[in-house]
C-alpha cells in the first residue's frame, strides 16, 4: 500500500482498516500489557498521521506501521526501565497467539509450551521470529523496519531459528534426565 495520492486522510484510513488490529497483536506481543498495547497501537497511528500532514510519503505501510510500533516500545522500556523480556513471557500467552497455525508439521510441542521455552532467547531474536512467523511479516517488510538489508535480515532469521532449536534440543535433553 503506497501513499502516491494527495489524499493523505483516505490513505490513512486505508492503514488503519488494514492494519490496526494486526499493530494491537504486535504490540501485545511485544508488552503482555493490554492496556499498554492499546495506548502503543493507538500512538502508532497518531504518528503516522502526523507523518502524512507533512507531506511525507509512506512507500511501505505496513513496515512503517510495524516500524514506528516497535520504536514505540523501545522508548517505553526506555523511559519506564521495562521489565525484562523474560518477566514479560512469564504472563500468560493471549488465546490470539496461542493457536498452532505457524508450528511446523511433527512438532511435539504446544504453543503454550513453545511461548515458554522462547523466554530463554535474547530479545532481539524473539522479536525478529515474532514479525516474521506469527505476524507474517515478509522479509522486505522487516528489513524495512530494521533498516538493513533483505539478506542481512534472512541471516538473523535463520540465527534466530538457530538458537531456538538448541534451547529446544536443550530443553529435551534436560526433561529426561
Amino acid at each position: 500500500m503506497k501513499n502516491n495520492h494527495p489524499d493523505a486522510h483516505k490513505f490513512f484510513l486505508e492503514l488503519y482498516d488494514a492494519f490496526s488490529d494486526e499493530i494491537f497483536r504486535f504490540a501485545l506481543s511485544q508488552t503482555r500489557n493490554r492496556e499498554l498495547s492499546l495506548d502503543l497501537a493507538q500512538e502508532t497511528f497518531i504518528k503516522t498521521w502526523d507523518y502524512l500532514q507533512k507531506g511525507k510519503s509512506i512507500d511501505m505501510g505496513r513496515a512503517f506501521l510495524y516500524k514506528t510500533c516497535r520504536n514505540l516500545i523501545i522508548d517505553y522500556r526506555r523511559k519506564k526501565r521495562f521489565e525484562s523480556l523474560d518477566a514479560i513471557l512469564e504472563n500468560q500467552v493471549p488465546a490470539e497467539l496461542a493457536d498452532t497455525e505457524h508450528v511446523p508439521a511433527g512438532t511435539e510441542i504446544d504453543r503454550q509450551q513453545m511461548m515458554e521455552r522462547l523466554k530463554n532467547l535474547p530479545s532481539q531474536h524473539y522479536e525478529i521470529l515474532v514479525m516474521r512467523y506469527i505476524q507474517e511479516l515478509t522479509l522486505a517488510e522487516i528489513a524495512n523496519v530494521y533498516k538493513e538489508s533483505e539478506n542481512t535480515i534472512s541471516v538473523r532469521i535463520h540465527r534466530a531459528q538457530k538458537y531456538a532449536q538448541k534451547i529446544f534440543e536443550d530443553d529435551d535433553t534436560h526433561a529426561y534426565e
